[in-house]
């Protein structure tokens, strides 16, 4: 029987633990025997034991080879008789490859992939370690193609599996951009589009008020919704310097901190922008198209792979808020085009980024002999 242990070795809890801690919850429920490896009193540790996946106390603060992590995580694979070790940090792969090396049962060594690889890993290290990986899972064909490009990974390794959400909570809300106008308190009649992200210059605010301002030079009066909080132990107090430039830019900026029913942020929205430049994936693109909100992304990233231009969503140049005010207007001033790409964009969303996609092609991977 494929028993599976996943190893979340980080006290953080941000975007990549919380995806880390959902599969294993998501893969629990569908019946696959889940083990999650958690340093204990940390979110992800209480997160997957509350949602009731079995949960084991494990840390490892080293971030080259530590012989006491090795023995014990040796010691749960015997204990738990794991078949399959998914890692989700690449600080830890070291840590799986040596272990598996110890392990005399079959074991196969998987990595989940979540952000891009920024510089050269091809020296004797990397490749000793990368070796040891059975299974290397990228969310996007570029992301996998870069890594293979930075890397001396196999080709034959590399599987191509999207980060997903659990789509029906955002297609329940769909329809109700009368009760999400209310929650962040905007007018009811008003066109308003905005971003769902940290407060941060790299997230593109800014340009996306100066846009706005272009649009009402045009006759098109456009409010701006800017749902998250300030990057944490940032001094360039950006959130002053948005607040400034809608002032002299005379635009109305509704500003909300980070909010647990992020659906009802993109159902208060006649168009969602995806503004950064450097977003390895976007889950919030994802969860807009699940809305049903028509979605125009910065061409960058991992955002040219999410959305398909004119099908799904826009492009605009990045940086640019003149190009980006030029998109907007073709979309707002069309509603018929408008519906037509929310639509499709649902669709896709509902197809390719449940979480129910994410399990089933997991499962396959997990179905393989070792």
């Amino acid at each position: 029987m494929t028993h599976i242990a996943i190893l979340c070795n980080a006290d953080a809890w941000g975007g990549l633990e919380l995806n880390v801690a959902k599969l294993a919850v998501w893969l629990h429920q569908r019946g696959n025997p889940i083990l999650f490896l958690a340093p204990p009193n940390t979110a992800a540790f209480r997160f997957a034991s509350e949602k009731q996946v079995p949960v084991y106390a494990f840390e490892s603060r080293r971030k080259y080879v530590n012989i006491p992590a090795i023995w014990k995580l040796k010691g749960i694979i015997k204990q738990y008789e794991i078949t399959r070790l998914l890692i989700a940090h690449s600080k830890d792969i070291n840590l799986g490859a040596l272990t598996k090396l110890l392990v005399r049962t079959p074991l196969s060594l998987m990595y989940l992939q979540q952000m891009n690889i920024a510089i050269p890993k091809k020296d004797v290290f990397h490749t000793f370690f990368y070796k040891q990986l059975d299974i290397w899972i990228a969310p996007l064909a570029s992301i996998a193609e870069k890594t293979l490009q930075l890397t001396r990974l196999s080709s034959d390794k590399i599987r191509i599996i999207p980060l997903c959400i659990e789509v029906a909570k955002f297609l329940e809300v769909s329809q109700q951009k009368a009760i999400a106008r209310q929650r962040f308190n905007l007018p009811s009649e008003a066109i308003v589009v905005g971003i769902v992200g940290r407060l941060d210059p790299g997230k593109g605010q800014a340009h996306l008020i100066e846009a706005t301002a272009l649009l009402r030079e045009k006759g098109i009066t456009v409010e701006v919704l800017l749902v998250g909080d300030e990057t944490k132990h940032d001094t360039r107090a950006y959130p002053t310097y948005l607040r400034k430039l809608a002032e002299e830019k005379a635009v109305t900026v509704h500003f909300h901190p980070f909010i647990e029913e992020v659906a009802l942020a993109f159902a208060a929205l006649d168009a969602f922008v995806m503004a950064s430049v450097a977003e390895t994936y976007g889950m919030v693109t994802v969860e807009a198209m699940a809305t049903g909100v028509p979605v125009i992304g910065a061409k960058a990233g991992g955002t040219v792979d999410l959305i398909d231009e004119g099908e799904t969503g826009f492009f605009f140049e990045p940086e640019n808020a003149v190009d980006l005010a030029e998109v907007l207007e073709k979309l707002l001033r069309d509603q018929a085009l408008s519906k037509v790409i929310s639509q499709q964009a649902q669709k896709k969303a509902t197809q390719y980024y449940a979480h129910t996609y994410q399990c089933a092609q997991m499962e396959k991977i997990f179905e393989q002999p070792i």
